[in-house]
């Protein structure tokens, strides 16, 4: 299990990052027999739709290419933010505009 590290979210030994709450929503949603593709939109355009954040949410021309690619145990692979890649097979590879280096 993923265990918290320096107020920085939480990481798997291989030093993934793992989202504890995304994980119990799966086995929540694959133990009712929902699929993960059927169960995007609460986690995505739902929650972007109610926080009126008209550019987020959609993987459609003209939205801002946010991404988020997990691997098979739901843990952080991937993450675009504004079609710029910020972490690579689980690398940080580019820092927010307000994080230190």
């Amino acid at each position: 299990m993923a265990e918290p590290v320096s107020g920085r979210g939480f990481f798997d030994a291989e030093g993934a990052a793992v989202i504890p709450e995304l994980i119990d929503g799966h086995a929540h949603i694959t133990n009712n027999g929902m699929t993960l593709s059927d169960a995007l939109a609460p986690f995505t355009s739902n929650v972007a739709d109610l926080l009126k954040l008209q550019r987020k949410g959609r993987m459609i021309a003209g939205m801002d290419a946010d991404l988020v690619v997990l691997d098979e145990n739901l843990a952080v692979r991937h993450v675009m933010a504004r079609g710029e890649w910020h972490v690579r097979d689980g690398q940080v590879v580019r820092r927010g505009m307000y994080e230190q280096i």
